[in-house]
């Protein structure tokens, strides 16, 4: 049962009902093919998606396992930073990469191997990233980038100071679309750095220094990895095919 709880499962619960009134709540359909093989696909793309091996730890709901480039200390790692008791999203290394817009996704980090972009024994010292669904998402480290370069946006609007108060003038109507800033919606991410990157006046200038850049180059990433929405037909036809 506590596998059951992590999972995330309602529990069964006994009922005693007329056929009848089973019947009604579940009308009686005629199986007119063997779906057992979708359902399966169904099954294993769900678990793979929601699985991430990271270590000696499994973790669920951990989001694309990506690298993470610091200073003192290359890793792989989840993109979220709360599926584990021992990993609070302030003070984390990932959280502190990432929001300086220095964790990578899989695609990305082969490229900058190929160009000798990253230290020589990076990709031995960090591991290996091995993706069991052929949709993963590609643009997973710079939608992480984004969410803790927010996250530090908000963090800095709440400080007691001219800076802060301008800040949280200028972002008010956008934090106040603001949920889970662990999963922030990555249209409100993109609106959030658009904002960020756009021009104010020279007063204002001082309020954000690094974190400009960071934005533009975390935007650039997400238009350059973000893949096309599907049309509604084929997104369909590849949910009818388990995919």
């Amino acid at each position: 049962m506590a596998i059951v709880a992590m999972l995330g499962v309602d529990e069964a619960r006994h009922a005693y009902e007329s056929r009848e009134g089973f019947y009604a709540e579940f009308p009686a359909t005629k199986i007119v093919a063997d779906t057992r093989d979708q359902q399966w696909a169904r099954a294993q793309r769900g678990a793979a998606e929601r699985i991430l091996f990271c270590g000696n730890e499994v973790l669920l709901d951990a989001g694309e396992p990506i690298y993470y480039l610091g200073s003192y200390a290359d890793f792989v790692g989840p993109s979220f930073s709360k599926r584990h008791a021992n990993l609070p999203s302030r003070g984390d290394n990932r959280e502190w990469i990432a929001h300086r817009g220095a964790a990578y996704g899989i695609e990305e980090i082969e490229k900058m191997i190929a160009d000798c972009a990253v230290p020589p024994d990076f990709e031995r010292a960090s591991g290996r990233i091995e993706s069991l669904v052929e949709r993963h998402r590609i643009d997973g480290a710079a939608l992480a980038c984004a969410r803790a370069l927010i996250r530090h946006l908000v963090w800095k609007a709440l400080l007691p100071s001219v800076h802060g108060a301008r800040l949280r003038q200028r972002f008010a109507h956008l934090f106040s679309e603001l949920g889970d800033q662990e999963g922030i919606d990555e249209g409100l991410c993109r609106r959030i750095l658009i904002e960020m990157t756009s021009a104010v006046p020279r007063e204002a200038r001082k309020d954000l220094n690094w974190e400009v850049e960071v934005a533009g180059n975390v935007l650039k990433r997400l238009d350059e990895l973000s893949p096309q929405p599907l049309e509604k037909e084929d997104d369909e036809a590849l949910g009818a095919l388990g995919f």
